[in-house]
């Protein structure tokens, strides 16, 4: 509590000295300058009243830990001012904290602020608050550990997927979603059963297959535009992928018409068909995949409007690779990416 009263008269020094406002967040309790909050309802309450997409924070580390962080909005911080603001709340911190370590990290705009997930207890302002810290039963703290790992997983994966264009490795991946690069090599292998850098190029690849058939994109730009700096590396993974060279490729498959991709998720379970990723994935796009029986088993005729017709018809890819069996038998242990190609059906 002394902490707490002690932030707090922070807060309160440093709007005297800025006319600027702040509220500070940890697990369970939201500092102001006039209310030290510690119940969730009214925590909960308090948040969904903000504008969140005008916030930006400084997080606070004490003694090497992440405590929690100042919320402020961002309209109220001009660019040229940002560090003079954190130089000046760390002072003031510093004063009224003076008998342990205490940082204050540079300011992280709300669109950031999903990195920090993995140290939060709020997985989301608007609708929920991590509760205070309290002894758990054995299947609570399992089912918490199992909370973190999923958001671990969703966060690495949407990381991924946001900046597939850019050079990925280990490092840069984990620096920027706050994970150690040995942790994030060891999730990907123990829990999604697929190495770090063998996700990252198959999805790759996918792009530039869709890319290939799609548009008149020539190979050098191609190659570039997803982040490889050699073209012959990126042919010779394409090759090693697919079994064809890029303008191989495009040339075997000129035929094709349209191409969707179903990229992995955190909800992907090994046990799951590809129809039932691609179903759930198409469902939550609002795209249409419409299937009907044939001898006891789904075929899909239709997405998205594109119905097979005779001459056209819908077939799968997994992990740049067409599989000879049904989309209801294929499972997705160790894979990475689905395709639908909607192609020229062969007599």
């Amino acid at each position: 509590m002394a902490i707490q009263q002690n932030i707090q008269q922070a807060i309160k020094n440093f709007y005297a000295l800025t006319n600027t406002s702040f509220l500070y967040y940890q697990t369970g309790v939201l500092i102001d300058r006039f209310n030290i909050l510690n119940d969730i309802q009214s925590i909960s309450g308090y948040l969904q009243r903000l504008n969140f997409s005008e916030l930006c924070i400084f997080p606070l580390i004490i003694e090497n830990q992440l405590s929690g962080f100042f919320i402020i909005n961002a309209s109220t911080i001009p660019v040229s001012s940002q560090k003079l603001y954190r130089e000046t709340l760390l002072t003031t911190i510093q004063h009224f904290l003076c008998n342990v370590e205490v940082q204050i990290l540079d300011l992280i705009f709300i669109d950031e602020v999903s990195k920090f997930l993995n140290y939060l207890s709020v997985l989301d302002f608007n609708r929920e608050l991590a509760q205070p810290a309290a002894p758990q039963p054995a299947s609570a703290k399992g089912a918490t550990e199992e909370q973190e790992l999923n958001v671990n997983i969703h966060n690495a994966l949407e990381y991924i997927e946001k900046n597939i264009t850019k050079n990925l490795s280990l490092d840069s991946v984990s620096k920027n979603i706050y994970l150690s690069s040995s942790y994030l090599s060891r999730m990907f292998k123990k829990n999604l059963n697929i190495n770090f850098i063998d996700y990252v190029n198959t999805r790759k690849i996918s792009i530039a297959q869709e890319k290939l058939l799609t548009t008149s994109i020539s190979i050098t730009e191609l190659s570039q535009s997803l982040g490889f700096s050699q073209p012959s590396y990126f042919t010779k993974l394409f090759e090693n992928r697919t079994n064809f060279s890029p303008s191989g490729f495009k040339k075997a498959h000129r035929d094709i018409k349209a191409v969707y991709t179903v990229p992995r998720t955190a909800s992907w379970q090994d046990d799951w068909t590809v129809f039932t990723a691609s179903h759930k994935h198409f469902a939550n796009q609002g795209i249409s995949f419409k299937s009907q029986d044939i001898n006891g088993f789904p075929y899909v005729y239709s997405i998205d409007g594109l119905s097979s017709n005779g001459k056209y018809g819908w077939i799968y890819t997994v992990d740049c690779i067409t599989p000879p069996i049904t989309p209801t038998d294929f499972t997705l242990y160790k894979k990475s990416i689905i395709q639908w190609i909607y192609t020229k059906v062969q007599n």
